[in-house]
């Protein structure tokens, strides 16, 4: 970088002095010595008191211009011991000054310079801790937002322990009633076995018994058809007897005759009706006691026909009872797979969550620990420029040089003092980007600089957290944003409802998605049932509970339960899909800043 460096010039004023320096005056000399030597006398004194005067002040001239080439040789003696030794320890690679006017100038411009990387770096770090501030409060209230999420998920795995323990205890008694109607079941089985194996019994003696009727039925046709045979033989056979006999004694016989004939007709009728008698009482009583015997099988048979569809319909029974038993069981093993599921994912959320906390504490304690740092390369910073402030003043004092005022930039200024040593000093613009603070730890061994303003102090007493604004303003702001269609609309600021607006094309399921509003003191949650869904450029406003002011839009109106939207001016509200990703954000919250800061927008905190 090209500086114009300042230039010490040492100019000795010597005045010469003729040895006929006589004042203007001529001397006559006249004709007459006598009346001239009295003139003459006096002239001759008078021009020796002025000789005397002009030898003295030639003395003191010469004196003075002595003592100045002396003191000159002796800034040049300096001059050139100081090149020796400059010269020796940059050869040697321990150079530590230089002579007098180059090592003012050095370090004058070092002390400027450093003054000026001091200025940039305390901006650089004032700045860095308004943004350690910002990013200190966003991470303390992430960590709480995390540890209020980790406490209500916490209320949620002991909800879902405590469902979960419930249903385990259903699921005992389900099971223990699916073993009792196992068991009960079994019997029943058992029982319709012997009874089906008991009606085949009765199936079979049913049949043999058919089969006995048939056969004893066929036997009676039989015996009727071979009685009226019989019967038919016997007639043909006495009405051919009786024809024979007849005609034998018809002119035979007398009236006796006739009348026993008659009388062994008519005994011939007795016993043929007798015997037919007879013998239809014998197969009437054995069709009488073959039917009575088929009755009583036939209602035997009845019953069991009964007794099995009653089985039938208790087997019926029994079988709808253990299927629905085993759908509430396979329902019960289902929810109780879901709500391991979500046990699982629960306790991975927290994980990561517990994670992601122990993230934010390594980082916030990074951050302190970078605060730290830096305050402490602030407080060094500070000491370097009180010391060499220190140096720089007792350095000018003991050179009797006059600077310009810091805050004018310093440029050429010549002055002569009495003993007439000119010094003259020479800057251009500092450089202001330069150097690290390595670079200002190892200038502080060889060189000397400059304090800062008060500016700079008031600063870091802002910093500090002194205040330094007396006045200060409130500005509430809000941010929203959204990964897909779906937004935050409207809120209302006295937490009546939050609106929900599908800006895309498309229809968009809401099932299981969850509205999530927080504030300082709590935290209200809203579930979307499973068939919830929002139409292409439609609203749907969640209300909260106990409003009677409401307006009724089957469809796109819901109703919290039991619960109210948080109200005031800062408050968060997220939109959480089924894979507990932020669809969409709400933000509100407040800023403070100072009035008449002209960084107002640069230096405002969150409350």
């Amino acid at each position: 970088m090209s500086q114009k460096t300042s230039r010490k010039t040492v100019t000795v004023r010597t005045s010469s002095v003729a040895s006929n320096v006589l004042p203007d005056e001529s001397f006559e000399q006249s004709d007459s010595f006598g009346s001239t030597s009295s003139r003459l006398t006096r002239s001759r004194v008078e021009e020796k008191q002025r000789l005397s005067g002009l030898n003295d002040r030639l003395a003191g001239y010469i004196e003075k211009v002595r003592n100045l080439e002396q003191e000159n040789e002796r800034l040049q003696a300096t001059i050139r011991e100081v090149e020796v030794t400059e010269k020796r320890v940059r050869e040697d690679k321990h150079s530590e000054w230089k002579d007098k006017v180059d090592e003012l100038r050095q370090q004058l411009e070092t002390a400027n310079q450093e003054r000026a990387r001091a200025d940039m770096e305390k901006k650089k770090a004032a700045n860095e801790c308004d943004d350690i501030k910002a990013k200190f409060g966003k991470l303390e209230r992430d960590l709480k937002n995390a540890t209020n999420d980790r406490d209500h998920l916490g209320d949620q795995v002991n909800d879902l322990k405590a469902d979960n323990k419930r249903l385990e205890n259903l699921k005992n008694k389900y099971l223990k009633e699916r073993d009792d109607l196992k068991r009960d079941v079994d019997e029943a089985l058992g029982s319709i076995e012997n009874l089906k194996q008991q009606i085949e019994d009765e199936f079979l003696i049913r049949n043999r018994l058919t089969d006995e009727n048939s056969a004893l039925r066929e036997d009676i046709e039989m015996l009727k058809r071979l009685h009226e045979n019989e019967l038919e033989d016997v007639y043909k056979r006495k009405e051919v007897e009786l024809t024979t006999v007849q005609r034998q004694y018809d002119h035979k016989v007398n009236d006796a005759v006739k009348l026993r004939v008659k009388q062994l007709r008519e005994d011939f009728d007795v016993r043929l009706r007798e015997s037919r008698q007879e013998v239809e009482a014998k197969w009437h009583q054995r069709l009488e006691d073959a039917l009575k015997g088929s009755e009583g099988k036939e209602a035997h048979v009845v019953e069991l026909r009964e007794s099995n569809s009653q089985l039938r319909r208790l087997k019926k029974e029994f079988e709808d009872e253990n299927a629905r038993l085993k759908r509430n069981q396979e329902e019960l093993q289902f929810k109780v797979k879901d709500l391991e599921g979500q046990l699982r994912l629960v306790q991975e959320k927290l994980k990561v969550k517990d994670e992601q906390n122990e993230k934010l504490k390594q980082e916030v304690e990074g951050l302190r620990d970078d605060y730290q740092d830096l305050l402490d390369i602030k407080v060094q910073l500070d000491n370097e420029l009180a010391t060499y402030h220190e140096l720089l003043q007792s350095e000018e004092t003991r050179l009797k040089i006059r600077t310009t005022d810091d805050s004018q930039d310093l440029g050429d200024d010549d002055e002569d003092d009495e003993n007439g040593l000119h010094v003259s000093f020479n800057e251009d613009n500092l450089a202001r980007t330069r150097g690290s603070l390595n670079q200002s730890s190892r200038s502080d061994q060889g060189s000397a600089r400059r304090g800062v303003k008060r500016r700079r102090l008031q600063e870091e007493s802002y910093f500090e957290g002194s205040g330094r604004y007396e006045k200060t303003a409130d500005v509430y702001r809000t941010h929203q944003e959204a990964k897909g269609d779906v937004v935050i609309g409207d809120v209302d600021e006295d937490g009546r409802f939050v609106k929900l607006e599908n800006k895309g094309d498309e229809d968009i399921v809401l099932g299981g998605w969850i509205v999530e509003a927080q504030d300082n003191d709590q935290i209200v949650t809203f579930k979307f049932h499973s068939r919830q869904t929002i139409k292409a450029g439609q609203t749907a406003t969640i209300w909260s509970a106990n409003l009677t002011d409401r307006t009724n839009e089957p469809g796109s109106n819901l109703t919290l339960k039991n619960q109210q939207w948080p109200r005031g001016d800062e408050r968060r509200i997220r939109l959480v899909d089924l894979n507990s990703e932020e669809q969409a954000l709400y933000e509100k919250f407040r800023r403070t800043h100072a009035v008449g800061d002209a960084n107002g927008e640069e230096r405002c905190s969150i409350m």
